[in-house]
């Protein structure tokens, strides 16, 4: 594996990014999994927590495709990653308030994350290839698949030892703070603005991109 990518920053700063929201969500998903099945001991509810992310992603992603298409894909990745901070952060304050959150509330907070996660990994994934020289690109993947196995394999582990030893509060408090760094680190990174918005924005002009995406 070409270690020369790592000493590259922009790089770097994009990989850490992903990873520190990957570890975040993949944690929250497994615990609030957990957190399911604990106060209400049924496996469909369970089961419904880890499948409710279907059909968003099957309504949005050609619509999102096209907005990947169109507008800074920096500022896009940046602002969900805010987003998403705030969101959870907004729900860690009703848990702290509450002491619980409801399996209605934990619909809501799953369909939201998996809406702005379909809009910032259509962002996302133009962004790598642009970043690197083109013979650079497979070891960039390589690097890239690897990290986020790690990330996806660690993710459950530390999420059961927060959740045993803290409870739920906890995981919704850490994952708001992974997404506000990954937000951070990703402003320092340079990101070639390769993104084609039309010169103009109507109806038809989507229509004809979303066809084309679809």
């Amino acid at each position: 594996m070409n270690l020369k990518l790592i000493k590259q920053k922009d790089f770097s700063l994009l990989i850490l990014g992903k990873l520190v929201s990957l570890l975040g969500s993949n944690m929250q998903q497994f615990a609030l999994s957990l957190y399911v099945l604990a106060i209400t001991g049924s496996a469909t509810v369970f089961a419904s927590i880890l499948s409710i992310s279907i059909l968003p992603r099957l309504l949005l992603s050609p619509v999102a495709g096209v907005f990947g298409d169109w507008f800074d894909r920096k500022k896009t990745i940046v602002s969900l990653d805010f987003l998403n901070a705030i969101i959870i952060g907004i729900f860690a304050g009703i848990y702290m308030v509450n002491d619980n959150l409801s399996i209605a509330a934990i619909y809501i907070l799953v369909i939201l994350l998996e809406i702005t996660e379909i809009f910032f990994h259509s962002a996302m994934s133009a962004v790598l290839p642009s970043m690197v020289k083109k013979e650079e690109l497979l070891e960039a993947n390589s690097f890239n698949s690897l990290v986020m196995s790690i990330g996806n394999v660690l993710s459950p582990v530390i999420a059961a030892a927060l959740y045993g030893a803290f409870g739920m509060k906890i995981i919704l408090i850490v994952n708001s703070a992974s997404f506000a760094l990954s937000a951070v680190s990703e402003i320092f990174i340079n990101m070639p603005k390769t993104h084609k918005q039309p010169e103009k924005i109507d109806i038809k002009t989507f229509m004809n991109d979303l066809a084309e995406g679809i």
